[in-house]
């Protein structure tokens, strides 16, 4: 008598539940920013190589794969943690000493906040190495004069004569102390940041940019770096570079009024 098979195939229902951990959070807290302002500018604007859309959609692809599917990057860290010390150094760190960090500020101060992180970007004047600035995507600019461990970082200013108090990136004019040049926001310039100076110090800002999204290509610009060329050029004035994401720009006339 032949052999029957008699295969059943058993309906299962399951209900896909979306991932949940910081990854995805962060992505789609992002998209709805996005999918709030994709109907107010052109195509050619929203999907541009540089733009919002791409560097989030690369930055995702990125990081999907080593996060997925718990989307946490708490996880992530302690995983590589437990390889590396498994691997190289058991129980430890990759640290190659044990010398001590300290913290110099700017320090949330009861009474009398100066500011606090997270800091972006550390610059120290080559004309005397106690001048600091010190960068806040939230707080603004910080200086100091004392460049010690017992340092005391100053308010810059930022704050009150900024559009945009934050700032990403600061630069000494060469030569000087208290001429500094800050780029506001804490990311795309948009209608309302740009490139700051200032000829004395804390008090002194230009009232407008000297540079903004008229100069370089569009509200959707991230200025990168800001950096000053140490040779005097025809304009006895020294060429000041913006490193962005959509390209390189100069002038050659940064402290002209």
């Amino acid at each position: 008598m032949p052999t029957v098979f008699v295969l059943l195939h058993v309906g299962m229902s399951a209900q896909s539940v979306a991932p949940q951990g910081k990854l995805y959070q962060q992505r789609d807290s992002i998209m709805a920013v996005l999918d709030a302002i994709q109907g107010t500018i052109p195509d050619s604007e929203f999907y541009r190589e540089g733009g919002t859309y791409a560097e989030t959609q690369k930055w995702f692809s990125n990081w999907e794969p080593r996060l997925a599917p718990h989307g946490d990057f708490d996880i992530y860290d302690q995983v590589l943690k437990g390889y590396m010390d498994a691997k190289f150094h058991n129980g430890s760190t990759f640290k190659s000493n044990n010398d001590p960090w300290q913290e110099l500020g700017p320090k949330r101060r009861r009474n009398n906040m100066l500011g606090i992180g997270p800091i972006r970007n550390l610059i120290i004047s080559e004309d005397n190495l106690d001048h600091m600035l010190c960068t806040s995507g939230s707080g603004g600019l910080f200086y100091t004069t004392n460049a010690t461990t017992n340092c005391t970082w100053q308010n810059a200013g930022t704050d009150l004569s900024w559009r945009s108090s934050g700032c990403t990136h600061a630069a000494y004019y060469p030569g000087t102390m208290d001429h500094w040049y800050g780029v506001s926001g804490g990311g795309r310039i948009a209608y309302i940041g740009g490139l700051y100076r200032t000829q004395s110090g804390p008090t002194g800002w230009d009232n407008e940019p000297i540079a903004d999204h008229a100069d370089l290509n569009g509200p959707g610009t991230s200025i990168k770096l800001i950096l000053f060329d140490h040779k005097l050029n025809s304009n006895s004035d020294y060429r000041l570079f913006i490193a962005a994401n959509n390209g390189l720009y100069y002038s050659d006339d940064p402290a002209a009024t």
